[in-house]
């Protein structure tokens, strides 16, 4: 090659020197295309037809694969059965017996949701057995809310005389398994601390509400002359704020109260004053004429619910080794060893629970947040059991730490029968610098929260009822104050035992 050639590559001069220079530097890649593109057979290139039985034979091994392991395993066999719902739910692949017939579907989803201000739109066609955000419209209650005692569920853990399925026998094998924990592991064990007992140095009270009546103490009566008594009803104005209504002066004892919440103001003799707030449950004849519908093929339960926040099983075991003991000797009751939360934070726990879909699948509710509104319309299973004929009833200990209300816009309307938020939502302010630490008045908050549920269970000894009650005070920030409630739980599960409440209920 010359030195005149060299110069067209090198360092070119004109256009034309410029031009032969690019097709020179281009030319092995056009040599190189030519080769492959004549022959594709040459890079290991696999035609279509090939390429779609290489995936339909995978597809026949991978169902038998499936199919052996099912026979191999066998470890829950579920029957045919039929889902409510608003919406249709196709059931996943699950281990069967022969005479169950798996249909899967696909559907062609498209939506519209906003969370967090942003607009997604899904148009595609689902995986089988899926449904990506179903669309949430008003809510209808069902008309066949039944719990039929032959299901596979009831039938896996059914209740009897005296006797609980044990769920260590179970051989139901978890496609999670969890790590087994030490439960006194010393990386633990150097935060725990052992408090005693809640001590209320405080009068005793004056008053109660007990069964929907009003009494002055036999003590109270004793040490003081001529008591009278005024009763301010605390009234829900939304899910932020309480007032109080016009008082009820000069309330006789054994007066029948109409409200679930007062404000007491006490005068006696000599100047002696009295003033507190006190819980019961009132007497609400609508809901006593309500009647519970009979399922023939159900189980016609009481459903007891009692939480508690921010415990794990081995808090559980740690700080309430009493309650534990009776749970699980006594009242034969199961540990659910694989629960776990399905998310970040307690809406994240309760939300699934209560209405069966994680709070991203909900109507954006997030305050702060475009387009955002109150829960009420959310699918809540209590809708479901007041449309049974239940009584109704839920409630938090904590208003300030309200599972739908710390970041969420709340109820704009009560939610259920007997709703006690609006109670905390009245004293909070009162609880520093005015009450012993964790007391209203001379009692603990938290045995006025175990008596308002005991009450209930009085109240409606004769009705079906589903109550879902969540303490938080004593265990959200610091789980070791729970060793303080472990007597008190105690008692209140002996007390619930003995008055024949959990014959015919479900304590969960």
């Amino acid at each position: 090659m010359s030195k005149r050639h060299l110069t067209y590559v090198f360092s070119p001069r004109t256009p034309n020197e410029l031009l032969i220079r690019m097709i020179l530097i281009m030319l092995p890649a056009v040599v190189l295309y030519l080769t492959v593109g004549l022959n594709p057979r040459s890079v290991g290139h696999v035609s279509t037809s090939q390429k779609s039985n290489d995936v339909l034979s995978t597809h026949r091994k991978s169902y038998a694969n499936i199919n052996a392991t099912m026979k191999e395993t066998k470890t829950l066999s579920l029957g045919f059965f039929k889902i409510y719902s608003k919406t249709d739910i196709a059931i996943p692949l699950s281990r069967t017996n022969a005479n169950t017939q798996i249909t899967t579907t696909s559907r062609k989803v498209t939506q519209t949701a906003s969370h967090g201000g942003v607009k997604r739109d899904d148009n595609r066609t689902l995986p089988a057995t899926m449904v990506l955000n179903p669309a949430v419209t008003p809510y209808v209650p069902p008309k066949n809310l039944e719990f039929s005692d032959d299901s596979p569920i009831i039938s896996t853990f059914k209740l009897q005389a005296g006797k609980a399925t044990n769920a260590s026998d179970m051989s139901i094998k978890s496609a999670c398994p969890f790590p087994k924990l030490e439960l006194n592991d010393p990386a633990i064990m150097q935060f725990y601390v052992k408090h005693s007992k809640v001590v209320c140095d405080w009068e005793e009270d004056w008053v109660t509400l007990r069964q929907g009546v009003f009494r002055i103490t036999g003590t109270a009566l004793k040490k003081y002359s001529n008591i009278t008594c005024d009763l301010y009803p605390l009234v829900k104005e939304s899910d932020f704020k309480v007032v109080e209504a016009e008082p009820l002066k000069n309330v006789k004892n054994g007066t029948r109260i109409f409200h679930d919440f007062y404000k007491v103001s006490c005068l006696a003799d000599g100047g002696a004053k009295y003033r507190n707030w006190h819980a019961g449950v009132r007497q609400d004849d609508l809901i006593h004429k309500r009647q519970a519908r009979n399922a023939t093929n159900g189980l016609n339960l009481d459903v007891i619910i009692f939480g508690l926040d921010s415990v794990s099983l081995l808090a559980w075991l740690r700080h309430l080794p009493l309650t534990r003991d009776y749970f699980v000797q006594v009242l034969n009751g199961i540990e659910m060893e694989g629960y776990n939360i399905l998310g970040d934070g307690t809406p994240s726990a309760l939300t699934p629970l209560l209405t069966g879909y994680r709070e991203d699948e909900l109507p954006e509710a997030r305050r702060g947040y475009p387009g955002a509104k109150p829960v009420d319309d959310f699918p809540w299973i209590w809708k479901d059991f007041k449309e049974a004929g239940y009584v109704t009833a839920w409630g938090e200990d904590t208003a300030h730490l309200g599972t739908f209300q710390f970041r969420l816009l709340g109820f704009t309307n009560q939610p259920t029968d007997h709703y006690y938020r609006d109670f905390p939502l009245a004293t909070e302010p009162y609880y520093y610098g005015h009450f012993p630490k964790f007391c209203v008045g001379s009692k603990p908050r938290h045995t006025v929260f175990l008596d308002y549920i005991k009450d209930l269970l009085h109240v409606y000894q004769d009705k079906r009822k589903w109550l879902f009650f969540f303490h938080s005070e004593m265990s959200h920030q610091d789980n070791n104050y729970l060793t303080q409630l472990d007597e008190d739980i105690l008692q209140f599960f002996q007390d619930i035992h003995k008055g024949k409440h959990l014959d015919n209920a479900i304590l969960i």
